[in-house]
């Protein structure tokens, strides 16, 4: 199946130039790089995420809450609230996932992913291999 994703080369051409230091991203634009992917990328994957997973037989709960002082996007699973993928904003550079497993005493993984790393392929990967890491086979 081929995806259109619009302004393809535009996006190649951003995320080179901030690779190469030619666009500076001041600190105040995290929020708002944050909530614009989020709202455009994560909130997309997810839902068809806990599509997938409800299908399966996992109940799946996504959790959007991007206005406010403290956004993220989370896709929590089972019947475990803290049992999940969440994502909040970082710097004006990266934002943060954290894999959340099910154990006790609570186990987290702390991630940092790079917006100009953030393709959709890439993203779509790290998602999947989180979510079948945390449902699949969670650490003993």
């Amino acid at each position: 199946m081929y995806r259109y994703d619009p302004f393809d080369g535009l996006r190649d051409a951003l995320r080179m130039r901030e690779a190469d230091g030619i666009f500076v991203i001041p600190d105040e634009m995290t929020d708002t790089r944050f909530k614009d992917f989020a709202g455009t990328k994560l909130r997309v994957l997810l839902r068809r995420l806990g599509h997938v997973l409800r299908q399966g037989g996992i109940p799946s709960d996504i959790r959007i809450e991007l206005p406010g002082p403290d956004p993220y996007v989370a896709a929590v699973f089972g019947h475990a609230s803290h049992q999940g993928i969440f994502f909040r904003p970082g710097d004006a550079h990266s934002m943060n996932l954290t894999v959340r497993f099910a154990s006790q005493p609570v186990q987290e993984e702390q991630h940092r992913l790079r917006y100009r790393d953030c393709t959709s392929r890439f993203i779509e990967r790290v998602i999947e291999q989180a979510v079948q890491r945390v449902v699949l086979q969670p650490p003993i």
